[in-house]
């Protein structure tokens, strides 16, 4: 079936209904409170998803979206109102997600977090961002933006650590 989960701001995590192709006309389902931002569908686990709301408020499911727990277990710092989630198609169980104190990885879908630390030219702020590389899922860029006080920073061992992608 042609399903869909995302979320939107002010109006939480939707998803349309299990088991039925998704369409314009489709009623979806409520799902998680709050300000409804990135969400992750597994892909090679269609029980297995995951999103949040403001401030790396994630919520995770087993069962399709059937049930939620919270999935917050090792975050840190500071996190962006705009709560942001990566991942690659190749190792779908790694997750990525960031806060004041660097970048987090999970590497099993969300159950527990562990911090790879920026201290350098790193900041905190709503439009902060992660993602993966779709080249290469070893391959993961973080930052908030490119000025003479911060950089992106970029990991070529799948966020195992980071370093300053080039100076401004």
């Amino acid at each position: 079936f042609d399903e869909y989960f995302g979320g939107s701001q002010d109006n939480g995590t939707w998803k349309s209904k299990t088991g039925e192709t998704a369409s314009a006309a489709s009623e979806y389902v409520f799902n998680i409170g709050g300000d409804g931002f990135e969400v992750i569908w597994h892909n090679t686990n269609d029980n297995l998803m995951i999103g949040g709301y403001q401030g790396n408020g994630f919520m995770r499911s087993t069962n399709r979206g059937l049930s939620w727990v919270s999935a917050t277990s090792g975050l840190t710092g500071t996190h962006p109102f705009i709560s942001k989630l990566a991942n690659s198609r190749n190792l779908p169980d790694r997750i990525f997600a960031l806060s004041s104190d660097g970048v987090f990885v999970s590497n099993n879908f969300g159950m527990n977090w562990s911090l790879t630390p920026i201290t350098e030219k790193w900041g905190q702020g709503s439009l902060m961002d992660v993602d993966v590389s779709l080249a290469d899922e070893d391959i993961v860029w973080a930052g908030l933006g490119m000025t003479s006080e911060l950089n992106l920073h970029v990991s070529t061992n799948g966020g195992a650590s980071f370093n300053i992608a080039n100076n401004y």
